[in-house]
Formats: structure tokens, C-alpha cells, sequence
């Protein structure tokens, strides 16, 4: 595979060639992604110093990114690290309690649209109810929801509220013996490491680190565009690489503009979870479905896997990215905007998909690298 900049031999606009994609994904991994992740890595290093991190957790599969990088040797730092696997949605369960299930069920709501109901309910790791109790309420299980379906998918959610909130409880629980097998103790300075853009799964898990083990938190997202004044937990510093104050290219109003296709290269293992197993011997896992059209990002990964095991250390690194960004990179966004389409093709229809499962990884003993 050879080397390209961000803005050529991309597939035609609207087309979804799946070698193509392949391609564009490689290359923009190893020429793109690989760089922007690797400058990323050697800034977290430095918050980790300048903050007196004990454990740095990075949330996947959001960082799947960083992964290759971490493997092959990421900067080094004095704190331990491990992979958290969680998403917004699991987070969101593990919040859930009798006091707030209520308000979590609007919440949840505005994450369904375009799903089938049984979708729904298997994103929540609830069973799904018996045919004549769907058609009761007015929602076949193959049907995708509308906007104009919300008021039926909360009469679903609230006839489930007893089931999610069981959910909930279990998503908390697994969640809790996962961080204690990870080293999590009350008192510690912990880095929550993301690929989000507003910090919000960032919040949901330090407010559950300062009501578990009150923990002090620091977040570090790799494209921050929340304002500071932002509600978010007491214990929780949340700082970005790429944000409202960060100067250079690319700015975060050039990312802002392209968000869901630069979503899609940086983070992209994309997942449908449904919550936390636990095998007889402890072991925590996340249960979820993964969708890759034509493997893009699969082909990502290793796009940067070949960076890293290059040894590569680029003088501008986000300059690709800065180039993806702007009229430069709109062959490429109209490409990446075809897998995107297909994404969210893949995600509704037919059965639910086979499930599998992605477990914690304990920290090593030694530093990042």
C-alpha cells in the first residue's frame, strides 16, 4: 500500500467500492490518523506529568485509534494505563438507578432513532418482549423508528423501565469490579482517555469514580468543543487536545465542520453495545455488535499499525488532518461521507447481530511504554 496525502485517490462521491474503501482507509490511517494519534499520545504524556496521573484508562472502543501506538511504544509516562471498555451507552446504564430512571428513559430515547424496536431493546440488554405484546403496543420488532414514533418508543421504554433499571444495576456492578481489578482505589488520580468531541462520557464515568471510590479525575479528549462553564462533576478536570483555546491547525471550528466523517477515521471501531458480561471466573467483558462496511476500519487499524511499527515521527503531524479538513480533503470527506452512509444503513434491519465480546485488560505493572 503506498503512501498518499489526504486528499486523493478516494472513490467517486456516493459510491462504496469495497477495495476502494479498504484502500482509502489504509491510507488514510498510515498517512492521517497514524500521526494525529501518535501526537496525541506524546500530549497525553505530558498532562499525565504536569498532573500527577497514578492510572491513565482509555475508553474502547472510542480508542481503538491509539491501540497500535500503545503497542508498539507509546511516550512514556509514570502512569499505569488499562483499556476501559465503555461507551456512552453502557455509562448511561450504569448511572441508572431508582431515583433516575425516569429521566434516563428521555434520555435514552434520543439515541433510538432509525432502530428497530428490538434494536432498542437490545442496546439496553433487555429481553425483548413476546410478539403480541410488541403489536400491543404498536411496534413490530422489524420496523425502524421515526421521529414521528417517539411518543410509542417511550410507551416501550416505560413498560421495560423495571427491566433497564436491572440492566443498569448490572452495567454498575461490572463496571465497579472492573476498575477495582484494574487498580482503582479510593484516592487516586485517574486519566480518562477519549475520542469524543463534548467530554460527556468523560463526566458519566468521573461521576461514578467520585461516587465509588472518590477519585479524582482528569479528562483528556483528543477534540474538545464544549464550553468551560459546561455542568460536569466536582472531581473532574477536562482539558483537549484539539479545543475553544488551542491554536494552529487544524482549529477546532475546521474539525467542528466535518464532524461525522472525522469521527468516522478517528474512531473507527464502531460499536453497538449491550452491556456487561461476567464469565464464572470474574472476568468483566463489554458485549457489543461491531458495523464496518467493507472493513474501513479495520483497514484504519492498520493504517496506523503500519505507522507504528515504522517508527515514524512526523514534523507537522495533524497537518494531514488540517488537509482532510479543508477544500483540499473534499474528495476524501465525499468518501468517507459513502462509508458513513453505509454505517448507518448497516445499523437497522433483519436480526440483531451475533454478539461479541471485549474484555478489560488489567494494567501492566510499568509505565505506558
Amino acid at each position: 500500500m503506498q503512501d498518499g496525502d489526504a486528499g486523493g485517490h478516494a472513490p467517486p462521491p456516493g459510491t462504496l467500492d469495497a477495495e476502494a474503501v479498504r484502500a482509502l482507509g489504509f491510507r488514510l490511517g498510515e498517512t492521517c490518523a497514524g500521526p494525529a494519534a501518535d501526537a496525541y499520545l506524546r500530549w497525553i504524556e505530558e498532562e499525565a506529568r504536569r498532573d500527577s496521573l497514578d492510572l491513565l484508562l482509555f475508553l474502547t472502543p472510542a480508542c481503538t485509534l491509539l491501540e497500535p501506538l500503545l503497542r508498539t511504544g507509546a511516550p512514556r509516562s509514570a502512569a499505569r494505563h488499562a483499556q476501559l471498555p465503555v461507551t456512552g451507552m453502557t455509562g448511561a446504564l450504569a448511572e441508572v438507578d431508582f431515583r433516575t430512571v425516569a429521566r434516563r428513559l428521555d434520555a435514552f430515547a434520543g439515541h433510538f432513532e432509525g432502530l428497530s424496536a428490538a434494536d432498542v431493546l437490545l442496546r439496553l440488554n433487555v429481553p425483548v418482549p413476546a410478539e403480541h405484546v410488541m403489536a400491543d403496543l404498536g411496534l413490530p420488532d422489524d420496523r425502524a423508528l421515526t421521529l414521528q414514533d417517539r411518543a410509542l418508543l417511550h410507551r416501550l421504554l416505560h413498560v421495560c423501565r423495571w427491566q433497564i433499571l436491572r440492566s443498569g444495576q448490572a452495567a454498575r456492578g461490572a463496571l465497579m469490579r472492573g476498575l477495582d481489578r484494574m487498580g482503582v482505589r479510593p484516592g487516586i488520580r485517574v486519566g480518562l482517555v477519549d475520542m469524543g468531541w463534548d467530554g460527556s462520557l468523560i463526566a458519566i464515568l468521573a461521576g461514578l469514580l467520585d461516587t465509588l471510590f472518590r477519585a479524582d479525575c482528569v479528562g483528556l479528549s483528543f477534540v474538545l468543543d464544549a464550553p468551560d462553564a459546561s455542568p460536569r462533576p466536582s472531581n473532574l478536570v477536562l482539558k483537549g487536545f484539539v479545543g475553544r483555546g488551542s491554536k494552529g491547525r487544524p482549529s477546532l471550528s475546521d474539525l467542528a465542520a466535518h464532524r461525522p466523517v472525522l469521527d468516522l477515521l478517528l474512531s473507527p471501531r464502531k460499536a453497538e453495545v449491550t452491556g456487561y458480561d461476567e464469565d464464572p471466573r470474574g472476568t468483566v467483558a463489554l458485549i457489543w455488535a461491531e458495523a464496518d462496511p467493507a472493513g474501513f476500519g479495520a483497514q484504519v487499524i492498520a493504517g496506523v499499525t503500519a505507522f507504528a511499527a515504522a517508527g515514524r515521527s512526523a514534523t507537522d503531524p495533524l497537518a494531514p488532518l488540517a488537509a482532510l479538513a479543508s477544500g483540499d480533503g473534499a474528495a476524501d470527506r465525499d468518501a468517507l461521507s459513502a462509508v458513513l452512509r453505509a454505517a448507518a444503513a448497516s445499523r437497522t434491519g433483519g436480526a440483531p447481530r451475533r454478539l461479541s465480546r471485549l474484555p478489560f485488560m488489567a494494567p501492566p505493572s510499568g509505565a505506558v511504554r
